[in-house]
């Protein structure tokens, strides 16, 4: 599998504070269990409508994110697997298993 450009993930999460920050990483996982970091994002979620007028969070309120992370180009021998890890600790893998 071939990643290349600026990917995103897009989350639907509620914050508990009036500024709170998001971070997704995309890892490679080797063939022994590591994980390799590829890219990863950030986004404070005061910025979630743009960054020209901040909006604060209103905490518990459920909201839609797209978190972009920065430019990568990487490749990797199929079967692989990646995983893409936001702060909230949910783990997703795509790909097939070695």
């Amino acid at each position: 599998m071939e990643i290349l450009g600026r990917p995103a993930a897009a989350l639907a999460l509620a914050a508990d504070q009036p500024l709170a920050l998001v971070a997704v990483r995309i890892c490679d996982v080797l063939e022994d269990g590591r994980s390799r970091l590829i890219t990863r994002g950030l986004l404070n979620l005061t910025h979630r409508h743009g960054h020209d007028q901040p909006v604060p969070v209103v905490p518990g309120e459920p909201m839609t994110v797209r978190v972009r992370a920065t430019v990568v180009s990487s490749g990797a021998p199929e079967p692989r697997r990646y995983q893409t890890n936001d702060r909230r600790a949910r783990t997703r893998t795509a790909g097939a298993a070695a």
